[in-house]
């Protein structure tokens, strides 16, 4: 309010010295009228030298407002037609100020919101109040004069738009405390038993053993011990167990133990092992643990130095929350001054080293594991595997994508493989094409979960669901979503869950606001092998991706030039680092194809997998943008369509009507012939392809 009264006298100082001709002032005021005699008249040079501008003025006005005031409330009848318009013209100004007094409100409330917001720069912020001030100061003055009812039309489009602005702040400054001042979690513990077990619930079976597993969530096993006795008024008996599966073991044998404790991410982490386990147990009841947490940030500032977000991404249904699995592992590294993006993608399975001392357990395990300790301790892992310095950390809820993406209206993801999803993925089947597909919720969510249809699997899974948030990145920066905002504000919320405070998310939106240079967003994915090697989580061998050694340098090569400065194209120094270093364990080094880079689409068609197939691996080969079978390669050349339209995804046919057989045995001798044999240490892409 400070700053309005200071820009009125300013403006009023600025009239009142510069304005002395009556030339002058017939043109800035034409219509400025005063009593004289029972009549209406400009004001005079005389009047305005002998009053000053601002005395004469305001005196005329006075004097007229005054004046018609006194017929406000009186009645008609009673009335000349003179004065009869005298109390219209009252009616009108009353009118005229009280609008100009709700758009005074608007105003004063939008502003508020927006300076707590702070995401205007300073010469934004100034020129709109310079422009809301005069607007203000304009709607008010022709109030008296002919010109009023412009002044109204004006204070109320005005406040319509300042409605609406404060709506939209206030709903983004909620969906912003929502998502990075979040203050608690919520664990989920179930307790299971044997399928044909006599027992439905937790009071059937409170005189039954509870087994446990003492080095993985211990502070939720031992909270939902105390919270059954507390419930059930009792006292249960409990045994310790390490290893997972000598638990499972002796439920199954019912000496030791009838029933376990165990967290709902810990369990969903084994029915991914072990599919029997689903099959042969039951889940009799669930305990709700509420946590209070505190997500660790960083005190960098965003628009002037370099930072790095880890993106954690899930595809679990439910609450979005800081423990569990993580299936996208995604390292964003910014340089705010350079204007450059790092996209580094790590596979789920990464065989990498661990710890967890509150547990008292460290050693090697799948990255997905590190999750179920908490988004930290992931973080810790892969700043001990990339030897860097991670900032913020966004873990993002893809289950949640289906209401953003039905609030959008739909999005058109740009998908490198043709396929079509299984029932894990989604209830119903739908075949999605090389190109452009236009996919709603539902569709979305099935192409994101998608991984056993492809010869890499979670590797390919993850670049589905990296390609479905960029789909979705376009369409929420795209101007057809200004009247969906609310619905989609309010999915936001429910999808991402950031440590990065909101000053820090504004000051970028500030940033991006000053600086309008285009950024150059590059990408790298680091290449692994399949092996079965001992998980420290489990206590057994599982499925890991080990690592190539050399791409894993290159990551830490990538991160240091971000943060130093360097403008490059990935491939290009990337072609230029190893082309001459014998023996370059890496897949891209290996298949003769560089890493997956950043502006060009063109470029993530350079490690595409295959689909699924019956036949076996040596007739396998890649072909552009997918390493198809003989069946799909004629079928391709037959239906390929000659234009670039986006695809509807469709619920697929019965299977036999999705391809043709008319691939030749001469085919299949090409494409063994042409499939690269596998060298010592590594694999070839006839066996998978780069994450």
């Amino acid at each position: 309010m400070v700053y309005y009264i200071l820009y009125v006298i300013l403006f009023s100082y600025f009239f009142n010295t510069i304005v002395t001709f009556d030339k002058i002032l017939s043109k800035i005021l034409p219509y400025c009228y005063v009593k004289r005699n029972d009549m209406y008249t400009h004001i005079g040079y005389t009047s305005w030298i002998s009053g000053g501008f601002m005395s004469g003025f305001m005196s005329g006005i006075i004097d007229r407002v005054k004046g018609d005031m006194h017929y406000l409330f009186k009645k008609g009848t009673d009335l000349t037609e003179g004065e009869k318009k005298r109390k219209l013209r009252a009616w009108s100004t009353v009118i005229g100020i009280v609008l100009v007094i709700v758009q005074l409100v608007f105003t004063v409330l939008t502003l508020l919101k927006l300076y707590k917001l702070d995401i205007l720069p300073l010469k934004y912020a100034i020129i709109l109040d310079i422009i809301l001030v005069i607007i203000a100061i304009y709607n008010f003055a022709s109030q008296f004069t002919k010109t009023h009812i412009i002044g109204k039309i004006l204070a109320v489009l005005l406040s319509g738009v300042l409605l609406y602005t404060f709506l939209f702040t206030s709903k983004v400054d909620e969906t912003l405390n929502k998502i990075s001042n979040v203050k608690t979690t919520t664990d989920i513990v179930d307790v299971v038993v044997l399928k044909n077990d006599k027992a439905s619930s937790i009071k059937d079976a409170i005189g039954y053993t509870f087994g446990y597993n003492s080095t993985a969530n211990s502070d939720d096993n031992k909270d939902a011990i105390k919270k059954i006795n507390y419930d059930n008024t009792a006292a249960i008996k409990t045994k310790e167990y390490q290893v997972w599966l000598n638990m499972f073991d002796a439920l199954n044998s019912g000496t030791d133990i009838q029933a376990v404790i165990i967290n709902d991410d810990s369990l969903q982490m084994l029915y991914e092992e072990n599919e029997d386990l689903k099959d042969s147990i039951k889940i009799i009841g669930t305990i709700k643990l509420t946590r209070k947490i505190e997500l660790s940030a960083s005190d960098k500032k965003v628009n002037e130095e370099p930072f790095i977000i880890y993106i954690s991404g899930n595809d679990e249904e439910g609450e979005i929350k800081t423990i569990g699995r993580s299936d996208v592992n995604v390292l964003c590294v910014v340089n705010p001054v350079s204007r450059q993006i790092l996209l580094i993608t790590t596979p789920r399975d990464a065989y990498v080293y661990m710890e967890n001392l509150n547990e008292g357990m460290k050693g090697m395990d799948k990255l997905t594991h590190a999750g179920m300790w908490g988004i930290d301790y992931s973080m810790a892992t892969l700043n001990r595997l990339y030897e860097c310095n991670i900032d913020y950390s966004v873990k993002v809820n893809f289950t949640g994508c289906v209401a953003v993406v039905d609030a959008l209206g739909g999005v058109t993801i740009n998908s490198d493989v043709d396929f079509e999803n299984g029932w894990e993925a989604a209830p119903e089947t739908y075949h999605f094409v090389v190109g452009e597909n236009e996919c709603n919720g539902e569709q979305t969510l099935a192409f994101c979960r998608e991984r056993k249809a492809f010869l890499d699997g979670d590797y390919q899974r993850g670049r589905n669901q990296l390609s479905a948030l960029t789909a979705v990145i376009k369409k929420l920066t795209s101007p057809a979503i200004l009247t969906k905002y609310s619905s989609i504000l309010d999915s936001v919320g429910n999808m991402i869950l950031t440590s990065m405070p909101t000053s820090d998310i504004t000051a970028l939106v500030k940033g991006q606001l000053a600086d309008t240079r285009e950024w150059n967003v590059q990408k790298f994915s680091v290449g692994a092998e399949p092996d079965s090697l001992p998980s420290l989580w489990l206590g057994h061998n599982a499925s890991m991706s080990k690592l190539y050694t050399g791409d894993v340098e290159m990551a830490k090569k990538l991160i240091d030039k971000i943060e130093n400065g360097d403008v490059f194209n990935v491939d290009e120094y990337y072609e230029a680092e190893v082309k001459n270093i014998p023996n370059y364990n890496s897949f891209y080094k290996l298949n003769g194809i560089s890493s997956n880079s950043s502006s060009s689409s063109s470029n993530t068609t350079k490690t595409t997998s295959a689909v699924k197939e019956t036949q076996p691996a040596t007739t396998r080969r890649s072909v552009k943008t997918t390493a198809a079978t003989e069946e799909e390669i004629a079928n391709t050349k037959a239906t390929e369509p000659a234009t670039v339209k986006p695809t509807v995804a469709t619920e697929a046919t019965a299977a036999p009507t999705q391809k043709t057989t008319e691939a030749t045995a001469a085919t299949t001798t090409a494409a063994a012939a042409e499939a690269p044999k596998a060298e010592a240490g590594n694999i070839s892409d006839v066996e998978r392809t780069a994450p």
